[in-house]
């Protein structure tokens, strides 16, 4: 039973709002509200409440939520989106009663494929002061359907007499919050609710016992709000389907020999056709740097805001010719010339229209930079900004010099044109998507390239001397160097992560949900020194270094110029890259000549050593690295937060991913129990996304080859099918595989879209299982050029 006492004094100053939330802290926590963008600390007043009072505000809209500051710094950030307030225009006393929103494994129902997609309502902001003497009932409702209504039901003739049909009907607010205005001069002090969910005949109340509060006395010209953030309807745990694919492998009619925006549309039909609601993409940025298939690489963006060209839509292209794959080289130049006719054509125009205006004041602080880095690059031609000679370095008025200037000034409009012309493409998918009742989710890739806009502007965001990569794994027996800077995490948290912030914003304006690509780097990164290119030679940023006593202490007697010899490989340890005398376990050491001529009581020292160092010592270190960065992050947007949480995995990780409610990733070839070849689907969590595999594995044509022995123990044990397992995989195998992916617990199931096309005869691949395959992580070289069998 819910029993509220309203927690605030008749004492309390007129025409100030008051702000009231009960939130049990420890001693360290404070609870702070985010008012238009104002953070304003609360002040705790008793028995778990927190207030504070601010003066009427000038704007007659508020956006406001709430979010605890820890003792360290980090927050913890309620779910869903802001609370949108609509007040009069004479000004009265308002007294906003909330409960924290979310903390439960139903909070990813409050972001946006939820709230504007699969349970849309049109949105009508609470409205203040439809009384004099006013109460507000709040409440929070989740998987509410479009043709659903709520009613809200109590003790009090204002309020129905817990008869139905007298029920107060409420509205829709904003993401899954409704509410509903009463007149409250007759209403009692004690009060008694329940909500009523409605669909058409159907009438469903709350389980459980009443929601009870204690209402004071509501003067003239005053309003009271009671918000209720979770109520008892038994929500279930819908699951959805979807599709994986790169823009680039969609195939029509009339393409040009690579996918672009507009292409989504006949995805997102195929989709529909197929009772998917799901499209993941894989990353959309400008990769533009050599203007050759190097480009292709979709995970190295030169700009994280700005789209890629190749993407762009020109209704006057046709090809003619039947391509098996992407020819980056012969489609890029085909699409830069065609979209220069068509800046000839139409700058003139579209630059004068007021969608344009709009999207230039409103992407102005990101789009001039990033022309500006586009004009110098075609200048120079390339994207090594230290040799533009006296624009190496950023400053502001670099852009403005350049679109006023007569050589450059009419590239830089080039520029903004086919930004606007690929927004305003995208925007027209991702509306179209959800008019169908698809949500889309893109991909965020976790490093930006070392010739970039972003570290150009940004320089001290990024450790330039440093490559991120990751330590071998079932990708790569060697690890990886991706080339790409790590973060200056330190710089990043000093202005409140601003810079990741508006990533993910504008992120936000074309997507529902995202994959954060290798979801471990905000824990800690693999970095590996300049000047070296295997990624063996890396080791964790940040870490905790051994100090030499700690080793004598677990029993090796190290001696640095033997076991940490910086000359080829055969060594022990690494020497720390910024701190003398401290090392890290080299993490191909079990594999060297010096590791097994170490007598037999110094290599079990040493493995106690390195065992601990890559699966003990840093767990609550990477914890606190986490809760420092992602809750902020995460909040920023009403985006679905999914990881990619594969790889060497430290303790911590599940634990963060689960408490912040972000959904894992499961492969079934991946499984992330220590001894098993393979994972059960039946086992994977509900907050998880399920896959058969991903750009970066082979398909399941592909695998069914790799491993002879592992497969017919896979066809056996796991798909219950007695006898030899077949050469191939046929429609019939993936389409029990993909059956028992959709049957897991999982919220989602998204597969490739090559697995979708395998289990059916009519689409099923003409080409060679290992032609399927998207990228292949052990070559830092690999065309990204795969498109699909056949036209959407």
């Amino acid at each position: 039973m819910h029993h509220k006492s309203l927690g605030y004094s008749m004492e309390s100053k007129r025409l100030m709002m008051h702000f009231f939330i009960n939130y049990h802290t420890v001693f360290g926590q404070n609870i702070c509200l985010i008012l238009n963008d104002e953070i304003i600390r609360m002040d705790y007043k008793d028995n778990g409440w927190w207030k504070v009072e601010v003066p009427y505000p000038e704007q007659k809209t508020i956006r406001y939520r709430y979010f605890l500051r820890n003792a360290d710094n980090t927050e913890i950030h309620e779910s869903g989106d802001y609370r949108v307030v609509h007040l009069p225009e004479n000004e009265r006393k308002i007294t906003f009663h909330d409960e924290w929103q979310g903390n439960d494994d139903n909070s990813p129902f409050m972001t946006a494929p939820f709230t504007k997609v699969f349970f849309h309502h049109d949105d009508f902001p609470t409205e203040v002061g439809a009384y004099n003497n006013e109460l507000i009932i709040r409440v929070t409702a989740l998987q509410i359907r479009k043709d659903d209504t709520l009613l809200v039901s109590g003790n009090c003739e204002e309020l129905g007499c817990w008869d139905v049909s007298k029920a107060k009907l409420m509205s829709h607010n904003f993401g899954c919050r409704w509410s509903t205005n009463i007149n409250a001069v007759n209403l009692p002090n004690h009060i008694e609710i329940k909500i009523i969910r409605k669909h058409g005949d159907d009438i469903e109340w709350e389980n459980g016992e009443n929601h009870i509060f204690q209402l004071p006395f509501v003067a003239d010209n005053e309003t009271v709000t009671v918000e209720l953030a979770s109520l008892n309807f038994n929500y279930g745990k819908p699951k959805y389907k979807g599709v994986a694919v790169p823009v680039f492998s969609l195939r029509s009619k009339n393409d040009c020999g690579i996918g672009d925006f507009l292409d989504i549309k006949k995805l997102v039909d195929w989709a529909v056709s197929q009772g998917l609601s799901f499209i993941q993409l894989l990353p959309v940025n400008d990769t533009t740097s050599s203007k050759t298939w190097h480009d292709s690489y979709p995970y190295a963006p030169i700009s994280v805001m700005a789209l890629n060209p190749m993407y762009l839509h020109i209704a006057e292209m046709r090809n003619e010719t039947y391509l098996q794959y992407v020819d980056y080289d012969a489609v890029y130049k085909l699409k830069a010339d065609y979209s220069k006719r068509l800046f000839e054509r139409n700058a003139g125009r579209v630059l004068k229209s007021q969608k344009y205006k709009m999207f230039f004041e409103q992407n102005s602080g990101w789009l001039k930079p990033y022309a500006a880095f586009c004009v110098l690059r075609d200048k120079y031609g390339t994207t090594n900004y230290c040799c533009w000679k006296e624009f190496s370095t950023y400053n502001n008025t670099i852009p403005e010099m350049l679109e006023l200037s007569e050589e450059y000034g009419v590239q830089m409009k080039y520029y903004y044109f086919i930004q606007f012309m690929l927004d305003s493409q995208l925007r027209e998918a991702y509306t179209y998507a959800h008019s169908h009742g698809v949500a889309l989710k893109g991909d965020i890739p976790i490093g930006v390239i070392h010739d970039s806009v972003e570290t150009w502007m940004y320089p001290h965001y990024f450790n330039l001397d440093g490559q991120a990569g990751a330590p071998p794994d079932f990708f790569s027996e060697d690890g990886q160097n991706w080339g790409f800077p790590t973060y200056n995490w330190d710089n990043m948290a000093a202005d409140g992560y601003k810079w990741w912030k508006k990533r993910l914003a504008k992120m936000a304006e074309y997507f529902d949900a995202y994959r954060i690509d290798h979801v471990l780097g905000f824990f800690r990164i693999w970095e590996i020194p300049s000047g070296q290119k295997k990624g063996l030679m890396g080791h964790f940023s940040p870490a905790l270094p051994l100090t030499v006593e700690e080793m004598e202490v677990a029993g090796f007697h190290f001696d640095a110029g033997i076991h940490a010899n910086p000359l080829g490989t055969d060594m022990l340890f690494m020497e720390d890259t910024k701190v003398k005398n401290r090392f890290h376990p080299y993490i191909a050491a079990k594999t060297t000549q010096l590791y097994n001529s170490l007598p037999k009581a110094q290599k079990d020292a040493f493995d106690c050593i390195y065992d601990d160092f890559f699966y003990h010592r840093h767990n609550e270190f990477w914890k606190q690295k986490a809760y420092g960065k992602l809750p902020e992050l995460i909040s920023c947007t009403d985006m679905l937060c999914c990881a990619e949480d594969l790889g060497m995995i430290p303790d911590c990780v599940p634990e963060v991913l689960h408490n912040l409610h972000i959904l894992t990733l499961d492969i079934q070839r991946m499984p992330k129990t220590l001894g098993k070849e393979y994972g059960n689907p039946a086992d994977y969590p509900y907050l998880s996304v399920c896959t058969t595999g991903s750009h970066d594995t082979s398909t399941l044509r592909g695998w069914w080859q790799e491993d002879r022995k592992l497969i017919q123990k896979y066809y056996n044990d796991c798909l219950g099918y007695s006898g030899d397992a077949p050469r191939e995989c046929t429609p019939e195998i993936i389409s029990e595989i993909i059956r028992h992916h959709v049957d897991s617990p999982a919220m989602l199931t998204i597969l490739p879209i090559q697995d979708w096309f395998a289990a059916n005869l009519d689409t099923f691949p003409s080409c060679l299982p290992e032609e399927e395959r998207i990228n292949n992580p052990a070559d830092p070289h690999n065309y990204w050029r795969y498109r699909i069998d056949s036209e959407l």
